[in-house]
């Protein structure tokens, strides 16, 4: 038990490192908030009464996020994080249709004890892979867990303020 609580302390402060971090993103999208919704959520191991409907919603300002979901065992879950992506690669002679790839990682919490956590602070990573036309990205991800993993997509729409 031991262990396992210094190995979410070591994670949990890569991860809030790595949030430190600048991004060349960050010079480039100054004031780009972002609106992310998640809307399809798909259990490989649906035995359990595991919850398919997150009601995900969060808000990413240069590319730092915040978000609310009902997590798999139907309880209220908080994140905190930073979106990583790679640059858009265009698809074929298509200069608005893209993919690209994104890893949003930080802590959350609600997992009480389903998770490894402190404090019921858990840390928590989702990579994607994003279909975009212009900006806006129709994603896919895939969080593996020992009853064989969650599939979950999200459609972000990013937009700037004056």
């Amino acid at each position: 038990m031991q262990v396992k609580t210094y190995a979410v302390v070591i994670t949990a402060g890569l991860i809030l490192g790595l949030l430190l971090l600048p991004t060349p993103s960050q010079a480039t999208n100054k004031n780009e908030f972002s609106v992310l919704i998640g809307y399809w959520t798909r259990h490989v191991d649906r035995s359990d009464n595991t919850n398919e409907k997150t009601g995900m919603v969060a808000l990413l300002y240069n590319d730092y996020m915040i978000s609310r979901f009902k997590n798999s065992y139907h309880d209220e879950t908080f994140f905190a994080g930073k979106r990583f992506h790679t640059k858009k690669f265009n698809i074929g002679k298509f200069q608005h249709l893209g993919v690209q790839g994104n890893l949003y990682t930080g802590i959350m919490h609600g997992y009480s004890d389903n998770l490894p956590n402190i404090g019921g602070i858990s840390p928590g990573a989702l990579p994607t892979i994003g279909l975009m036309w212009k900006q806006t990205s129709l994603e896919l991800g895939y969080i593996p867990t020992p009853s064989g993993g969650v599939f979950m997509s999200l459609i972000r729409f990013p937009f700037k303020l004056p």
